[in-house]
């Protein structure tokens, strides 16, 4: 279902195109290259990691504590772990590639994806978003 949502990346880079321009006083166009090498990166990779993590966080916790594997809690938890797995992996490529310390570019990023995090879950919640 989360494929339904891809045009929600451009959302996201607008948001972080102005977080990382407004509060780390780059530039536009280095804004915008973060913001877009960053998203690409953590969307691509996300493919792969993010379903094994929730699977496995899925069995971890719902097993541990006698909850089918997709229980809502793990629905909940799991939207929490995308949303700080997207951050870190973005915040580590962007280290990489352009040199900016993790401290500096966590909290523009995390609040980026924490706004299209929110907004996901909210048109969820109304039903303007069906996962199924």
């Amino acid at each position: 279902g989360l494929i339904k949502l891809w045009y929600c990346i451009f959302f996201t880079i607008l948001i972080e195109w102005l977080l990382l321009n407004r509060f780390l006083k780059f530039s536009w166009k280095k804004s915008l290259l973060i913001s877009i090498i960053g998203n690409i990166i953590s969307g691509l990779a996300g493919i792969f990691i993010m379903p094994i993590m929730m699977l496995f966080w899925g069995i971890l916790f719902n097993g541990s504590v006698g909850l089918p594997i997709f229980h809502i809690v793990s629905w909940y938890i799991n939207f929490i772990l995308m949303c700080l797995g997207s951050v870190i992996i973005e915040v580590f490529t962007v280290k990489i590639i352009f040199k900016e310390p993790f401290k500096k570019l966590f909290l523009p990023l995390l609040a980026g994806n924490f706004i299209t995090y929110l907004l996901i879950g909210i048109l969820a919640l109304v039903g303007v978003i069906d996962f199924n």
